[in-house]
């Protein structure tokens, strides 16, 4: 995920503009969809490291993610837009983008997101 250039209007007080990252190890249908963009509560975006972010005795770069839990207890967020509306509609996107492209019915995006308990 990236930063996503400012508007206009602005983003609410508490968000932050993103917008989906592509990157090169991506792959199909991932890589051709359409980015997704929207203002997610800045409490939601946490760092993620990708196999391309470590090197040998390094990181070489921080990424950021729009998790849905809250820290410390990492309990997942429900995503009904009553109390964190940000969130809400950039789950609500990933997850249809999620249901129409993924390769298996087993996991919902939420699942996917735990895989192995990771």
């Amino acid at each position: 995920m990236d930063e996503a250039p400012s508007t206009r209007l602005g983003v609410p007080k508490g968000r932050k503009a993103v917008v989906s990252r592509r990157g090169r190890l991506d792959k199909a249908p991932w890589s051709e969809l359409p980015s997704l963009e929207g203002a997610v509560e800045s409490i939601f975006l946490c760092p993620a490291f990708l196999g391309e972010s470590i090197a040998p005795f390094r990181i070489l770069s921080t990424l950021q993610a729009v998790i849905p839990t809250t820290a410390p207890a990492c309990s997942v967020v429900t995503t009904n837009g009553s109390t964190v509306p940000g969130l809400a509609a950039w789950w609500r996107r990933a997850e249809e983008a999620w249901l129409e492209h993924r390769s298996s019915d087993k996991r919902s995006l939420i699942q996917q997101l735990d895989y192995m308990k990771q």
